[in-house]
């Protein structure tokens, strides 16, 4: 179940890191991938919740893809933040993300920022960036010709955290049964 307040959250924790109030949204997700990735190697826990897919620049959280793109509308994204045009996202309204994130999630966005953060802000072109992310996370395949494809948590497992594949299935599943609890819940929730 796609958490927008703690991806919302977390996109503004990276833009403090960059000392910045907007960005291009390939750093923006890129960093956030990042820090998914960490909490899958951390907790065996998605932070967001997203979906993950395979796209011609990498890996992408599909959901908060979508709040980029100004898709999703109404939730905690569009409070805070504003797509300014096609390469510009930009931060509207300033959000607290220790409100929103627990410390140890926070550990994992500094972790995420240590392994990211100086491979997208050093220098070089833009494809020399894109060509540092593919090798940052080896379990991206080029979806050519088609415009993505699926990026399953076993592939990010095994070919990105270097599990074993059976542990890699199993943690997937396990993943999958936390992640059915919340949606049950929230449904539940709704109903009351």
């Amino acid at each position: 179940m796609f958490r927008e307040d703690k991806a919302t959250a977390s996109a503004v924790f990276f833009l403090n890191k960059l000392a910045v109030t907007q960005t291009d949204p390939f750093t923006l997700l890129k960093l956030m991938y990042a820090a998914e990735r960490e909490s899958l190697r951390a907790n065996v826990m998605l932070l967001t919740g997203d979906v993950f897919v395979n796209m011609d620049m990498g890996p992408v959280m599909m959901h908060t893809y979508d709040c980029i793109k100004g898709t999703r509308e109404g939730g905690p994204w569009s409070k805070h933040f504003k797509r300014m045009s096609k390469y510009v996202v930009r931060l509207i309204e300033p959000l607290d993300p220790a409100g929103i994130l627990t410390p140890g999630e926070l550990e994992l966005l500094e972790t995420a920022w240590n392994t990211a953060g100086p491979l997208l802000t050093a220098g070089g072109s833009f494809k020399e960036k894109v060509r540092r992310m593919h090798e940052l996370f080896p379990e991206w395949k080029d979806p050519a010709p088609a415009k993505q494809s699926s990026l399953e948590l076993p592939d990010i497992f095994h070919e990105g955290l270097s599990v074993e594949p059976d542990i890699a299935e199993a943690r997937s599943r396990l993943i999958a049964n936390v992640e059915g609890v919340r949606k049950a819940a929230a449904r539940y929730a709704q109903s009351m």
